[in-house]
């Protein structure tokens, strides 16, 4: 039987595969949906609210800009706002849910998202 080597690309699939599901689930333990709800923040009051490192939060929320989770207006550390992406028909994620429920349960928050 012949078997082959997992090519770079399939690597690379499964590898930012998990670096999405990492970040979503990390903006739901943060509770960052709910906080965010209809309103818009810099991302500095984003940290603050959520209690994030500083030099992270650019990064985290890009991420989730990329992935089509948030989206931003305006560049430079001050002067983007963020909301949560406005096509996306899922209901937000609440955080005491998430401590309640596994992750592998159609229940949870997370995977509620990314139906």
């Amino acid at each position: 039987m012949k078997t082959t080597s997992p090519t770079p690309d399939a690597i690379l699939q499964t590898a930012f595969g998990f670096w999405n599901s990492k970040v979503l689930l990390t903006a739901v333990t943060f509770d960052l949906f709910s906080t965010l709800g209809r309103r818009r923040f810099t991302g500095a009051e984003i940290g603050r609210k959520l209690d994030l490192h500083p030099r992270g939060v650019a990064d985290f929320l890009d991420a989730l800009v990329a992935m089509k989770f948030l989206e931003r207006e305006g560049d430079g550390a001050e002067g983007e706002i963020f909301q949560y992406a406005r096509d996306r028909s899922v209901s937000r994620p609440q955080q005491p849910a998430l401590h309640r429920r596994n992750p592998g349960d159609a229940q949870c928050p997370a995977v509620q998202v990314l139906e």
